[in-house]
């Protein structure tokens, strides 16, 4: 038998409320204002939050479910965004206490937080690849009518007698 649903005060009561799951959006419609986080950010990430968020909202592309990997994003990016100082302060080469000398760590460090973050991007359509895959609004930088026709789509319209070559002409 299913469990019923706890109203957002039985939530509260234990202590296992979160405003992000709260909305009264549902899950497949892209949201108009940015929520606050759904967990604590500290202030590089917060901006980072800020800023990807209002621009998927611009697109259309953020929507209730993805709150939590735009966090996870501005935290990975902001963790990136240490490193890379601290890597550069302090050489990409470090001395070892024994005289032997070590990749600095926080190269190590930074480069999987870009890692983690460019997987992210690609879940919240922020990159290219991950614009194509959703099929959002921003699926292409390229205009429609710019966009070459794709060759095998051609060669089965010619054979299967569909193709009109005024629809595939440059314009002069």
């Amino acid at each position: 038998m299913p469990q019923r649903r706890k109203s957002i005060e039985e939530l509260k009561s234990n202590g296992t409320f979160s405003p992000h799951r709260a909305k009264d959006v549902p899950a497949g419609l892209s949201l108009l204002t940015l929520p606050p986080p759904p967990f604590k950010l500290a202030n590089p990430a917060l901006t980072y939050y800020n800023e990807e968020g209002q621009n998927l909202i611009e697109l259309g592309m953020l929507k209730n479910s993805d709150l939590i990997t735009l966090a996870q994003y501005a935290n990975e990016v902001a963790i990136y965004v240490q490193a890379s100082t601290e890597a550069s302060n302090g050489g990409l080469v470090v001395e070892l206490s024994n005289g032997m000398s070590a990749q600095n760590q926080y190269r190590k460090i930074a480069a999987d937080a870009l890692k983690n973050s460019m997987a992210l991007a690609d879940r919240l359509g922020l990159s290219p690849k991950g614009r194509h895959t959703m099929k959002g609004p921003a699926a292409f930088d390229t205009p429609p009518d710019l966009v070459e026709p794709d060759p095998f789509v051609l060669i089965q319209k010619m054979m299967n007698g569909t193709f009109e070559e005024k629809e595939h002409r440059q314009n002069d």
